[in-house]
């Protein structure tokens, strides 16, 4: 439960409250703030395919003296109906500056957390500037604080709402819609505001579990919500069951008790220690005579009629994969789709086609909506970097160069950057190719080297073939490309260009 309730819930609350009480619970909300019993716990938000912390959302709790630990729901609701809530925001956001700079230096630091913010607040016109003084203050990067507001606020007054949310933004903050779904004007919402992220209602996720119709909706919200260049967050996570439909449907980040209850800062630390990763995560297959990956990490294996062979590679004493063609999906290596875990992503590998076949892929990569491959020869002169969206029917973009000449070792690196949406075809360190506006494919089900499920396999030999979790510009991939050649130990040939 978040700080923010909504008018119904704080009706229903509230309701359900008889005079003498309602009055107990004030005198002892005014006691709580002079006492300090309302402290600041921290929920993670886990990239559910990593399983990785990736931010965290803080969260109000009532340390009661003698009855325990009380939640938002039995507090709030009163909160706002006095204006006291507006105290509680400005605590917690204060709190939360003060753990952001207890974090400084540490693996935690840039982590971002957001903050859920009263509806009241947003007829203070002030109220942006006291989150950047507090922000300022503090020394922490805006860009790391997230304003939560509830998808309510535009039962209110809609203009009002979006003219607030632009000065919030203005001054440098994210802003994120809470509890999305949960109210009529969801869509109006998607097609007026430019916030950064709408985290989808627990409600919602719930309801479409074993319902059908349900999912087919909730799949064409997320995807909208991407094509508008807004992220996804589920909150109330609380099934590997729901972990499989939101993954599958391209929804990445999530919070909820399946990962971990809100915490104290303390403990927070803790989690976020076993669980921060290196985000941007490399894996590479040298294929050294061998198909694993080189830090054991990523499992591979050989798919074919015939036995795997190898070749010398662009490095003295080292080795490259022999594919020698085959029919569909025969004779290619399938690497675990854990090795592309973000939608941005590189994939550099050295390539020296024997025998070229029209659109046989070298590299393949399949989504849930459409694939990607590199072709050495897609059509007559032409090799190709391909990028499908079978989300649209004339969703085909393909980053061309001319053909790869047969016998001769190429650098090849594939960048797709789903931030700006622009994919990059570079060989032999030079940029060959750029698309922008490239819709990002969602949820890597296959990865092939050696061929796809559409054309026979490629002929030819692969090595070094690594893989970022982070698009590439040109300065990364030049100076990778020269680090090669420039090895007294290189025995790739004389290198051509294709500019």
């Amino acid at each position: 439960m978040s700080l923010g309730n909504n008018n119904s819930m704080s009706s229903d609350k509230l309701s359900s409250i008889n005079n003498d009480v309602f009055i107990r619970i004030e005198a002892e909300i005014k006691e709580a703030f002079k006492k300090n019993e309302f402290k600041t716990y921290l929920q993670p938000k886990i990239n559910m395919i990593t399983s990785k912390i990736v931010g965290a959302e803080a969260l109000s709790r009532w340390i009661h003296p003698t009855e325990g630990i009380k939640m938002p729901d039995l507090y709030t609701p009163i909160m706002e109906d006095n204006g006291n809530v507006s105290t509680l925001d400005f605590m917690v956001f204060e709190d939360v500056c003060n753990i952001k700079a207890s974090w400084k230096g540490t693996e935690c630091e840039h982590l971002p957390i957001s903050v859920n913010m009263s509806r009241l607040h947003l007829f203070d016109i002030h109220f942006p500037d006291k989150l950047a003084y507090i922000a300022n203050k503090h020394d922490i990067p805006k860009s790391e604080l997230e304003i939560e507001l509830s998808e309510s606020i535009f039962d209110d007054n809609a203009n009002a709402m979006l003219d607030a949310i632009t000065a919030i933004q203005n001054r440098g903050f994210l802003v994120s819609i809470d509890k999305f779904g949960h109210g009529i004007p969801s869509f109006d919402i998607l097609r007026s505001l430019n916030v950064s992220s709408i985290k989808l209602d627990k409600d919602v996720i719930d309801s479409v579990v074993n319902d059908q119709r349900g999912r087919i909706v909730l799949k064409s919200i997320i995807n909208l919500c991407k094509d508008l260049k807004m992220n996804v967050v589920a909150e109330g996570i609380e099934t590997k069951e729901q972990v499989e439909i939101l993954t599958h449907y391209g929804c990445t980040i999530a919070q909820g008790f399946y990962y971990s209850i809100a915490t104290p800062a303390n403990l927070f630390t803790k989690y976020a220690h076993q669980h921060l990763g290196i985000p941007n995560s490399t894996y590479t297959f040298t294929f050294n005579k061998t198909i694993e990956c080189d830090n054991k990490i990523i499992t591979s294996n050989y798919v074919g009629n015939s036995p795997i062979t190898y070749t010398e590679g662009v490095i003295k004493d080292t080795y490259a994969i022999s594919f020698n063609g085959g029919s569909i999906e025969q004779n290619v290596v399938e690497i675990s789709r854990d090795v592309i875990t973000s939608e941005s992503y590189a994939i550099s590998f050295w390539i020296r086609p024997r025998k070229n076949h029209m659109w046989a892929s070298a590299l393949y990569l399949k989504f849930e909506t459409g694939f990607a491959s590199f072709n050495p020869l897609a059509w007559e002169g032409h090799s190709n970097y391909r990028i499908r969206d079978s989300r649209e029917i004339e969703g085909w973009y393909d980053a061309s160069s001319c053909q790869l000449q047969e016998n001769i070792w190429w650098h090849v690196t594939v960048s797709y950057n789903a931030e700006s949406e622009t994919s990059i075809l570079y060989i032999n360190g030079s940029p060959i190719s750029i698309l922008q506006n490239i819709p990002v494919n969602c949820y890597i089900k296959k990865v092939l080297v050696g061929g796809d499920i559409f054309q026979p396999s490629f002929i030819g030999d692969i090595c070094d073939l690594v893989f970022y979790n982070e698009a590439k510009d040109q300065d990364f991939v030049k100076t990778q490309y020269l680090g090669y050649i420039n090895n007294p130990d290189f025995i790739g040939g004389e290198q051509k260009s294709l500019i």
